[in-house]
């Protein structure tokens, strides 16, 4: 995709959002804007690659990274519109396992002072990150890679 084409897409979500969560108030008689919304936008990315050598999930329980192509990395946006904040999360990874989805999202809403149902996740499942979603006969969960490098401080 062109970079034009990403900033419109981008732009896009941003106008999106500005309606999602604002409501825009009018006046009784027209059609005129009365009152202006404002809004706080943030961002973050925050590299969540594992060593070489970490059990891969969706594969057989023992097989093992041995390179890394591309890292893996943990994306958010988090909206604040003065009344409600919103946080959405992406992994590049498999999935995410109940225990670590319910604990993550306690904290954040908990950080952010919001209620835990805006604290949203989502997965790319890709099969070259750590087993972080607990299936049978994949293995069992990196318990230590969630705690270490996903679990917010």
């Amino acid at each position: 995709m062109s970079k034009v084409c990403q900033f419109f897409q981008y732009f896009s979500f941003l106008y999106l959002l500005q309606y999602f969560f604002c409501v825009i108030k009018y006046s009784d008689n027209s059609k005129f804007l009365k009152g202006i919304c404002l809004m706080k936008i943030a961002f973050f990315k925050s590299k969540i690659t594992p060593e070489i050598g970490a059990f891969l999930a969706g594969y057989c329980f023992d097989d093992k990274s041995n390179s890394i192509a591309d890292d893996l990395f943990m994306d958010g946006l988090c909206v604040d519109d003065g009344e409600r904040k919103v946080l959405i999360i992406s992994f590049d990874l498999l999935g995410l396992d109940e225990w670590y989805i319910k604990d993550v999202r306690k904290k954040c809403a908990d950080i952010l002072g919001t209620d835990e149902a805006n604290v949203l996740f989502s997965c790319t499942h890709t099969h070259s990150g750590p087993n972080t979603a607990g299936s049978p006969g994949w293995g069992d969960i990196d318990e230590t890679y969630c705690n270490e490098i996903l679990i917010p401080r």
